[in-house]
């Protein structure tokens, strides 16, 4: 009786640890293994191509069409790999191409991306890129995934061989993949600074935009420091990639004193924000003072120039987006407004 109850406690224990190694290698409950960096391969996971689900089984789906008997739709992984950390978990992820055949003329490429995530990898939705076009490289780039292809032009039939060519811009947002708007919005701007530009520890400061060179600015807190400059963090809209920039003329005359008395005007200005005003003293000399202004941390803030007048300071400009160049008739220093816009 006692051999009966250990022999059966001995299959017990086999089995759950069979059914528990089961439960690990099962790819919707892969894991990521601690300190791991590399994304598994993409060619055994679920995408979404239109909200529907394609499970892919060795890079392949075939799925029969409803009300046909011999139909089919095929979807492929095409390959064009680009790895990099697309949602900041410190993990990588990888994107690449997708083909869909529905028995038609066309074949349609998507790309997607396999995402890593607490409880191991999972597949993002599919994007379409166009019918029968030829892809070129796939790249992570300035927090980016560009996809460069050859396309036709709009008057060209189908017949013709791509020869235009063509990227677009992705970017992972709340883990779901999304073309970058070509008119880049201020979150998008800053997903790629935090990317580029910032490390532990560093933060970014308010964004404003510049239309003439099409960039975004963002006032950085950074670890690493320069004497009398200032960082900033600059996206490009047309790159869609960040580099640290630093305004380095000094601040000479204007100094903490100077600083309290602006803050002073501004809590004046803006009385609801007068506890959480806070002022950066980026560009000085004698008479003028190129500076950032934020209001609360919930809120954005701004660029401000201020003149000093009959030996007191006032404030000139104040706002978000575009520096108007005709500030310069207050006598304001060229390079305080070499980013203007006309």
């Amino acid at each position: 009786m006692n051999k009966k109850i250990i022999l059966l406690a001995v299959v017990l224990v086999v089995l759950g640890g069979a059914g528990c190694l089961i439960f690990l290698l099962s790819p919707e409950f892969a894991d990521v293994a601690p300190g791991q960096k590399r994304a598994p391969d993409p060619k055994n996971a679920t995408y979404f191509i239109e909200g529907n689900p394609v499970k892919l089984e060795n890079g392949e789906s075939r799925v029969g069409i409803e009300g046909g008997t011999v139909s089919m739709t095929i979807t492929r992984f095409f390959g064009n790999e680009a790895v990099g950390d697309f949602n900041g978990d410190g993990v990588d992820d990888v994107a690449f191409l997708l083909t869909q055949d529905s028995g038609g003329t066309g074949i349609f490429y998507y790309v997607a991306a396999l995402l890593s995530g607490k409880g191991g990898y999972f597949g993002s939705n599919a994007l379409f890129l166009g019918d029968r076009i030829a892809p070129q490289a796939t790249e992570y780039r300035g927090g980016n995934i560009v996809v460069n292809y050859l396309d036709r032009k709009t008057d060209e039939p189908m017949a013709d061989a791509p020869s235009v060519g063509m990227s677009k811009y992705f970017l992972v947002i709340d883990n779901q993949l999304r073309e970058a708007n070509p008119i880049m919005s201020e979150a998008e701007a800053r997903i790629i600074a935090g990317k580029s530009c910032i490390k532990g520890g560093e933060a970014l400061g308010p964004g404003s935009r510049n239309e003439t060179t099409k960039t975004w600015w963002f006032d950085a807190n950074l670890n690493a420091t320069k004497p009398g400059c200032h960082p900033v963090c600059v996206v490009s809209e047309e790159t869609k990639a960040a580099e640290i920039e630093w305004r380095c003329i000094g601040i000479t005359v204007p100094d903490e004193s100077t600083k309290e008395t602006l803050r002073q005007q501004f809590a004046l200005k803006y009385p609801k924000y007068a506890k959480t005003i806070s002022v950066v003293l980026e560009k000085g000399t004698e008479d003028f003072i190129r500076g950032s202004l934020s209001l609360d941390t919930e809120v954005p803030g701004g660029i401000f120039f201020a003149k000093k007048t009959g030996g007191k300071w006032e404030i000139v400009f104040d706002g978000k987006g575009p520096i108007p160049c005709g500030l310069s008739k207050y006598g304001i220093p060229g390079d305080m407004l070499s980013d203007c816009a006309q």
